[in-house]
């Protein structure tokens, strides 16, 4: 089936988002952003979580391979970087990184790239939401095991300081140690 650029795959994370209850504001709040440091919402899409970061800060960076949603995050004061961060050379350092549904794909895609990236850039924090295995009856067919993402994190010299559980989402909150 055909889908144009402007529905696909936007409709589809609007309801998964909906389905899966995922409320911005707490995935802000959790992530104890504080006033004026700089957050990166990698894969950040549409801008659906960088919307809520900027409730405790203006500093929010949205980092995606391409603009699908057509949004002006400009306008609604959000930095926007086309990259792809498998090959994301930027030097630029942030206080915290945030990801949510896309860990999974960057660790089949290109985990040491990625890994090498997170420690590079991020000074305090790492957020990761991400599908629960065998909760999800949508989303990606693979999906990682909490374990092996707080391996990885703990491999680049974060650990774990916090997680809670949603429906269908673990949220994993590292720091720097």
């Amino acid at each position: 089936m055909y889908y144009p650029l402007n529905i696909m795959p936007w409709e589809h994370t609007r309801r998964m988002r909906k389905e899966a209850n995922l409320d911005p504001e707490f995935i802000a709040s959790f992530l104890e952003i504080r006033q004026g440091e700089k957050v990166i919402d990698i894969g950040g899409g549409d801008g659906f979580f960088s919307q809520a970061f900027k409730k405790y800060t203006p500093n929010v960076y949205l980092l995606d391979v391409e603009n699908w949603s057509n949004q002006d995050f400009k306008k609604i004061g959000i930095n926007y970087i086309e990259s792809n961060f498998c090959h994301f050379s930027g030097d630029e350092n942030f206080n915290i990184g945030f990801m949510a549904n896309v860990y999974h794909d960057f660790r089949l895609e290109c985990r040491d790239k990625t890994l090498n990236n997170l420690q590079r850039i991020i000074s305090r924090r790492i957020g990761i939401l991400d599908f629960i295995p065998g909760k999800a009856f949508f989303g990606p067919p693979f999906k990682l095991e909490e374990d092996v993402v707080i391996n990885d994190m703990e491999s680049i010299g974060f650990k774990l300081t916090k997680k809670t559980y949603l429906p269908y989402h673990y949220y994993l909150i590292f720091d720097r140690q």
